[in-house]
C-alpha cells in the first residue's frame, strides 16, 4: 500500500495544484491550495477568498492558498487546519481527522455620499 496526496482547492484568482504521484520520484506531498483576490475596497488592499490546502499521510499537506485559506492535513490521524474568518476562504484537507472549516464570508458596502 502506498501514501496518496490530494490536491488543494481553488481560489478566487487560480486553481489548487494537483497532489504529487508518491511514484517514482518518492513521498507524495499534497497540493495548494489556489490564490485568492485583492481588493482595496476597504481602503487597505487586503487578499481573500484563498483556496484550502489538500492533505497528504506523509509527509507534508499542501499549504493554503493566499488569502486565508487553511493548510491540509500531514499525518493520518489530523484534521485540516481552519480557514481564516471573514475571508470566504476554504478550510485544508483531513486524512483520519475532519477538514477544516471554510472561513465565513463578509460584505463591505461602498457608496459616496452626496
Amino acid at each position: 500500500m502506498f501514501a496518496v496526496a490530494a490536491g488543494g482547492g481553488g481560489g478566487a484568482t487560480a486553481t489548487g495544484t494537483a497532489g504529487t504521484d508518491p511514484a517514482p520520484s518518492g513521498p507524495p506531498y499534497g497540493g495548494p491550495g489556489g490564490a485568492g483576490a485583492t481588493s482595496s475596497i476597504n481602503a487597505t488592499p487586503t487578499t481573500r477568498a484563498g483556496g484550502g490546502g489538500g492533505s497528504s499521510q506523509q509527509p507534508a499537506g499542501g499549504s493554503g492558498g493566499s488569502g486565508g485559506g487553511g493548510a491540509g492535513a500531514n499525518n493520518g490521524a489530523e484534521g485540516g487546519t481552519n480557514a481564516t474568518t471573514n475571508t470566504g476562504s476554504g478550510g485544508g484537507g483531513g486524512n483520519d481527522g475532519p477538514g477544516g472549516q471554510g472561513g465565513s464570508g463578509i460584505v463591505i458596502i461602498r457608496y459616496k455620499y452626496q
